[in-house]
């Protein structure tokens, strides 16, 4: 057995203080030298005092310590009051309040004279904590401390009658101390409580269904006032709206006036600048004309040579068309040949086959015949074989006049991007022209400069309330060039936006937009209060990369904060690829804050999760976009752009003369092929007159006389099918080229016809133009006297318009109410105020008053709304303590089981370990708990332990007692008998060495504290005995154990003692004399003493 203190166990005692209590003045223990404590000492020295004030001063009551009737009771004599402190170990993981108490709980109790007491519980640290009971009922139920059950705490009177105890009060302890009994009592008055709360509920949720009917008859009669307040509020409003509907009708008059006003300022302005500006008319206009003769001059000569073009084509189709139709006749010629020279075979061939016959019958030469036959076919075979040679040179020949054609026509577009990279090159050079000599504002479009210029001159005469800012991408400069194309994209046509601060300024530019751009598209205007400062985007902006507001240089805060307010270009994030986006966009986890869109370099959007989506762009090549780092890199870019359009057409220069070369290996190759079909040609007219040689060869001997005619007239017609063949050849060969000649005139028709549109549109722009210079200069004759009329006008209209203000001022000081922001027609709102005032009078006559009905529906609400919601809030409690109620007792009574039998087999094991058998008979249903012992000698079969003998039942009580101590997890037991704590001892100690104990973290005893007599002064035993400490003595009449069974052997004079204290005490009772009774004494003390040391012997090696 360990003999250190158990370190993970709480509720353990450390120590003990008693002040004026009992037999003890002052009095300390300290229990931390081991886990078995000895107190020892004579009857009467206060050993049982120190168990009962552990009792005491843990909360117990003075029944049950059998020591006292009442608490002052405990008070020594002639003192006021006495004290228990008790010092309990709290530092495990599973401490009582540990951030409170620390390592120690100090509790003391102290009891005075008038039978009060009080307590006092304390930290580790001494600061007091509180001074309630209820505080320390709620140590000893966390800490599993039982000062009340004999299994725990086991005084002299429980222990003579432990083992015998009523069987029902031995089953209520042993629930007591596995806190079964607590469980289930709580769990089944939780079920108690469960169903009373469902029978209160059912009766509330009747007195809900009452308040909720009256409840919904107050909203009825509040509904009533709310609609009448309602309706006293909507005719209120519709006489207000009445009085501003006239206020909006005047102010309407005043802005048509006022829209007058300015058209009529702007009629000045526009007759004042084309009074400024007609000076310089004429020469203008004579630069326009001579322009325009320019342009004349190029359409005639574009038109002249398109004329030539369309003349060639139609002379080219006309010989195309009568290739075709004389290729048409020619081959419905070869196919009559080809028939005809069919018929003339097949007759020939009959003649032959007829000259055979005759000359078999006649006897003729065989030999000569078949000479002759060898002959034809010899030149049959080599006719064969030219005709295919011709086919081969034939299908060469056509496949060399494709290639001619293909190489023609790539030679013609070759030619044609030549010409249109030429083009191309001019037009860069006349852009660099333009950006050397004009202004930057050019590239916004044809007229934003002179809107430009004409906007300043407004400026200058102070007609706008601030100066516009546009075009808006005059004033933006990248900060990387690689975002070009991606911030074009999202920022669009927006680029072109001018930007004023009211709406009188929006009026103004727009009619001046009007009169630049004369019904063209022009620029859009925004109109927003221009701000010195930036907005500040810092919360909005998006976390991560760089956005496309960061991507950009902007000097100028208007332009700043249109692009925030109309593109949010802070919330966009620019990435270089798709993966990347795809990446940031598809998940909500991965999505940046506050990022509304992604946009590549590509121009791809991809819109964030949970709205995720993507749109595919193509991307604008460099030179079509004009946000550039800064101004003058407009020039840098439109010289590399001519750069690179040179570099194209000197490329596409030598590409063109490399397929003029490749068109004329082509003809070349055309040329060789049909040399080779002529020299094959000619090769099977050869074997063609070889066959017929050998065939009249062969027939010469005997001849029908119309075979030679036949022979004569198939090969003229062969020779005829022979040229008629070469002639549809040559005449496809010409219809190629002919094809060829007309696409190559409809392509360079096209081309001059963009040429004649081109010129043809800057002749319309040059007409508008000097037409517009024609009309001011027609008008500047009357522009004096109309701008004398129109100055007239305006100031009538002003006092027109002053006289209105101040009907309007004075209307708005009568006005009870805000103004509306857009009142209905007066008419409308006259016929509602008269619907209204009929309702109000049925509604007034219901007579409800408004006060008392709002506090009876509110609290009428208030009633019904607080019980349903706790009724609600009820039922779900009852419901999840029913349920968890139910599963803990399921949980119980499976605990119990597994309990009750580890208890009965811990009872019979220790039994069986020293003879003795025996079992624990447990009824969880009748709640009894019996012991059923045989006796050692295995012949007394006894079912009460009140049948034992002394010994047996001690031993029987400490069995039990371990039993119980296996299964419980109580943190110490104390002991006030002599020999149920040696019995524990002893058969602790007999259990061998590697057998099987029940499982407990401490061993069988967690911590033991025992009581022995204490032997006189002087002897050895109470020197041991002081090293350890705690309780009891064997009282006078108590029972009488086998103690030779227990630690005496034949070597101690201890037996020969007690052999004399009993002759003593033998004679004693024969003879009653005095004498007597002092020797039986003597003879007792001297028993005792040896009894003692015997004991200390033998648990020496405990110690």
């Amino acid at each position: 057995m360990d003999d250190q203190i158990e370190t993970n166990i709480d509720g353990l005692i450390k120590k003990i203080e008693i002040k004026n209590f009992l037999c003890h003045d002052n009095l300390a223990i300290d229990f931390t030298a081991g886990n078995i404590h000895w107190v020892t000492g004579l009857n009467g020295s206060g050993k049982s005092a120190i168990i009962s004030a552990l009792v005491v001063g843990l909360g117990g009551k003075a029944a049950a310590t059998h020591r006292g009737k009442n608490i002052q009771s405990f008070i020594k004599n002639g003192r006021d009051f006495a004290s228990v402190e008790i010092t309990i170990k709290n530092d495990t993981e599973n401490a009582y309040n540990h951030h409170i108490y620390g390592d120690e709980i100090k509790i003391n109790r102290r009891i005075t004279t008038s039978g009060g007491s009080t307590y006092t519980v304390k930290a580790a640290s001494g600061e007091r904590i509180s001074n309630s009971f209820s505080e320390v009922t709620n140590i000893m139920l966390a800490l599993e401390i039982q000062v009340d059950n004999p299994i725990s705490v086991l005084n002299q009177e429980e222990a003579k009658t432990f083992s015998t105890m009523d069987s029902k009060k031995m089953y209520s302890l042993f629930r007591r101390a596995t806190n079964l009994d607590h469980s289930q009592n709580n769990y089944n008055k939780g079920l108690e409580n469960c169903q009373r709360a469902k029978i209160i509920k059912n009766d509330k949720e009747k007195t809900c269904a009452t308040l909720k009917k009256e409840y919904e008859k107050w909203k009825t009669k509040q509904d009533q006032l709310l609609l009448r307040d309602k309706k006293e509020k909507e005719l209120t409003s519709i006489n207000n709206e009445i009085l501003w509907s006239e206020i909006r009708e005047l102010k309407c008059e005043m802005k048509h006036m006022k829209e007058k006003i300015e058209t009529k300022k702007g009629e000045i302005i526009q007759q004042t600048s084309i009074f400024e500006d007609s000076e310089n008319n004429n020469t203008f206009i004579k630069t326009l004309k001579e322009k325009q003769i320019e342009c004349d001059r190029a359409i005639m000569a574009l038109k002249e040579e398109q004329k030539n073009q369309q003349e060639k084509i139609r002379r080219e189709k006309e010989k195309c068309h009568r290739a075709q139709i004389e290729a048409n006749s020619k081959r419905s010629r070869l196919e009559k040949m080809e028939k005809n020279i069919k018929d003339f075979e097949n007759a020939i061939r009959d003649i032959d086959v007829n000259l055979k016959c005759c000359e078999v019958r006649s006897g003729g030469s065989a030999a000569r015949r078949a000479e002759a036959e060898r002959a034809e076919q010899s030149a049959l075979a080599a006719r064969d074989g030219a005709a295919k040679r011709l086919a081969a040179a034939e299908g060469a020949l056509h496949e060399a006049l494709r290639r001619e054609a293909d190489a023609d026509a790539a030679a013609e577009a070759q030619l044609n991007d030549v010409h249109n990279l030429s083009r191309r090159l001019g037009e860069a050079a006349s852009r660099l022209q333009r950006a050397r000599q004009a202004e930057p504002l050019a590239q916004w479009g044809e007229h934003v400069a002179e809107l430009c210029r004409r906007v300043r001159l407004a400026v200058q005469r102070r007609e706008f309330e601030r100066p516009p800012v546009g075009p808006v991408g005059h004033y933006l400069h990248l900060r990387d060039q690689k975002w070009a194309n991606a911030l074009d994209h999202i920022i669009g046509n927006s680029k072109t936006t001018f930007c004023v601060h009211s709406a009188a300024d929006s009026r103004k530019l727009v009619k001046i937009m009007n009169e630049v751009f004369d019904g063209r598209a022009k620029p859009v205007v925004t109109c927003s209060p221009f701000l010195a400062q930036p907005h500040d985007v810092s919360r909005h902006r998006v976390r991560a990369r760089p956005s496309a507001l960061d991507a950009l240089d902007v000097d100028n805060p208007v332009v700043t904060n249109f692009l925030i307010d109309n593109l949010s270009l802070e919330t966009v994030l620019l990435v270089p690829d798709d993966e990347s986006a795809m990446r940031l966009a598809d998940t909500v986890e991965n999505v940046p804050v506050n990022c509304s869109k992604i946009v590549t370099e590509d121009c791809t959007e991809f819109y964030p999760a949970p709205n995720y989506r993507s749109y595919g762009r193509d991307p604008q090549r460099p030179h079509d976009h004009y946000l550039q780092l800064r101004t003058d890199d407009v020039e840098r870019r439109l010289r590399e752009e001519k750069e690179r359009a040179e570099a194209a057409l000197q490329a596409q220069r030598r590409a063109a003369d490399e397929a003029q070369r490749a068109a004329e290996q082509a003809r070349r190759d055309v040329r060789a092929a049909r040399k080779r079909f002529e020299v094959q040609r000619d090769a099977l007219h050869d074997c063609s007159a070889a066959l017929d040689a050998a065939r009249r060869a062969l027939g010469e001997r005997r001849r029908a006389p119309q075979h030679d005619a036949l022979e004569e007239e198939l090969q003229k017609t062969k020779e005829e099918y022979h040229n008629l063949k070469i002639e549809i050849d040559n005449s496809k060969i010409n219809e190629n080229e002919y094809e060829q000649n007309i696409k190559r005139h409809e392509s360079k028709i096209k081309e001059l016809e963009a040429e004649i549109n081109e010129n043809i549109k800057s002749k319309r722009s040059l007409q508008r133009e000097m037409d517009n210079k024609q009309m001011k200069e027609k008008e500047r004759s009357n522009l004096k006297l109309l701008l004398k009329q129109n100055k007239d006008i305006v100031n009538k209209m002003e006092q027109e318009m002053l006289q209105k203000e101040e009907e309007i001022s004075k209307k708005v000081a009568e006005a009870p109410s805000p103004p509306f922001e857009n009142p209905r027609a007066r008419g409308e709102l006259q016929q509602r105020a008269r619907e209204l005032g009929a309702q109000l009078r049925a509604l007034r006559a219901l007579a409800h008053d408004e006060e008392d009905v709002r506090a009876g529906a509110a609290r009428a609400y208030r009633r019904y709304r607080q019980l349903r919601d706790l009724l609600h809030e009820f039922g779900n409690l009852i419901e999840e303590i029913h349920t968890a109620v139910e599963n803990r007792l399921t949980l119980c009574s499976y605990i119990e089981n597994q309990i009750t039998r580890k208890v009965q087999h811990n009872f019979a094991h220790y039994l069986a370990e020293h003879g003795y058998y025996g079992e624990l008979l447990v009824s969880h249903s009748s709640g009894t708990l019996e012991l059923s012992v045989t006796g050692r000698d295995g012949t007394r079969d006894v079912r009460k332990a009140k049948a034992l003998s002394g010994g047996e039942r001690s031993y029987c009580t400490v069995a039990l007692l371990l039993a119980f101590w296996e299964c419980v997890e109580l943190p110490f037991y104390f002991l006030d008998e002599f020999d149920v704590c040696l019995l524990l001892i002893k058969i602790h100690l007999t259990i061998k060495p590697g057998q099987k104990e029940p499982a407990n973290s401490g061993g069988p005893i967690d911590e033991l504290r025992a009581e022995t007599p204490r032997a006189p002064a002087g002897d050895g035993v109470a020197e041991h005995a002081a090293r350890h400490a705690q309780p009891s003595d064997t009282a006078p009449g108590g029972r009488v154990i086998d103690k030779e069974t227990w630690w005496w052997n034949d070597e101690m004079r201890a037996i020969k003692a007690v052999h004399a204290k009993k002759t003593d005490f033998k004679e004693w009772q024969q003879t009653n004399s005095p004498e007597d009774k002092e020797e039986y004494k003597t003879a007792k003390h001297a028993s005792k003493r040896a009894v003692v040391r015997a004991c200390s012997e033998s648990l020496l090696p405990l110690c």
